[in-house]
């Protein structure tokens, strides 16, 4: 490799490297809640005021509230299923996105 492909190559790695961005500071995405409804829920279960309180603690035990909360998807098809009761793995996505959103 010549000495001007390199020195490119050299500049482009050094560029790309140094021009990452920092890690941020985690910015909840709201998904159904604002961060102000989730600082005010914060502040009473902080207070332990109920029924704040007894309802973090219920969503705490929730197993699928859990950090080992194993995924059951990654399913090809996901729907209500037929008639005969066949659900398509329906309560395993149902199971999965609870784990998401909790």
């Amino acid at each position: 490799m010549s000495g001007w492909i390199q020195m490119n190559v050299g500049v482009i790695l050094w560029t790309a490297i140094f021009s990452l961005p920092a890690q941020a500071a985690f910015i909840h995405p709201g998904l159904l809640h604002t961060q102000q409804q989730l600082d005010f829920v914060k502040a009473k279960v902080k207070a332990q005021e109920q029924p704040w309180l007894s309802g973090y603690e219920q969503l705490c035990r929730h197993p699928q509230s859990s950090y080992s909360y194993a995924i059951k998807g990654g399913y090809t098809v996901v729907g209500r299923g037929n008639r005969q009761g066949d659900n398509m793995h329906k309560s395993e996505f149902d199971a999965d996105c609870n784990a998401a959103h909790y």
